[in-house]
């Protein structure tokens, strides 16, 4: 278990990752689920994401327009099923109806559209949920179902709304709070990339950074752990990207195919033994 470094800026980890942690070591999150192998944030892909020996997985949550929390990436459901429009256009029934898996292959035709209670009803998984919507009524609702789901313990909020998050962590202190950093530029330096991740977490209330698996370094790693974060390795798309982002002190390692970095994690942690 990481354990947090006293310093002037240390931001202390919930207690939910220092007294519990379920978020293995150095697990591997499926990335919209096992998406190399299945349709993208379906019950399919989730499911095949904890065959393949993934410890969490990472979806996208939306609210259409009579209330229902929805697991789906866009803002438009166009690109991943049969249907078109805007989610906050569309009610549930609608919704319901869509086939979210035919895009993705035959054998996978008629995958519903999965609701954000239907996905942490999923046991044996840690659940990262990437808040796509916005206001009042969406922060309350999703609090509720995953209240009423008993999984607080196994979730961790993320998204790029900051303001959202940190009202998440005002209320619900001891959950775990995930923030992105931003895209690393052609013309940034190391030294340039590495002070904008690692200063801008010095403010945020983040208890987990996530950092693009082919954008990490050793340093970053070095002085995010300083602070008291963990670190996730987002979008690992090679084996050789997921081993040295664990050579590099990752806590978690995000990526599409599940079964090349959960193979890819164990042969780094044998190479490190």
């Amino acid at each position: 278990m990481f354990e947090p470094v006293a310093g002037r800026h240390n931001h202390r980890p919930s207690a939910v990752y220092v007294d519990r942690m379920n978020w293995s070591p150095v697990g591997v999150v499926g990335h919209r689920g096992a998406s190399s192998v299945a349709p993208e944030n379906t019950l399919a892909s989730f499911q095949a994401a904890r065959s393949l020996g993934a410890s969490g997985i990472e979806f996208d949550v939306h609210q259409s327009v009579d209330g229902e929390l929805v697991v789906v990436h866009d803002f438009v459901v166009d690109r991943t099923t049969d249907g078109s429009g805007e989610i906050l256009d569309l009610s549930w029934p609608m919704l319901s109806d869509l086939d979210a898996g035919s895009w993705f292959g035959r054998d996978f035709t008629g995958e519903p559209v999965p609701t954000l209670r239907q996905v942490l009803a999923l046991d044996a998984l840690d659940f990262e949920l990437e808040l796509k919507g916005s206001g009042e009524r969406f922060l309350r609702d999703v609090l509720v179902t995953v209240d009423e789901s008993g999984v607080g313990a196994r979730v961790k909020f993320t998204g790029g709304n900051i303001p959202l998050l940190a009202e998440v962590k005002r209320r619900r202190p001891e959950v775990l709070v995930g923030l992105f950093s931003r895209p690393r530029e052609a013309w940034m330096s190391d030294q340039m990339f590495e002070q904008l991740v690692v200063g801008t977490a010095e403010f945020a209330v983040a208890d987990v950074v996530h950092v693009r698996a082919d954008w990490l370094t050793s340093r970053i790693v070095e002085r995010l752990h300083g602070q008291g974060r963990m670190v996730q390795a987002n979008d690992a798309i090679s084996s050789e990207i997921v081993e040295r982002a664990v050579s590099f002190g990752a806590d978690h390692v995000s990526a599409n195919d599940v079964a090349m970095a959960v193979s890819a994690v164990e042969k780094a942690k044998d190479q490190l033994r």
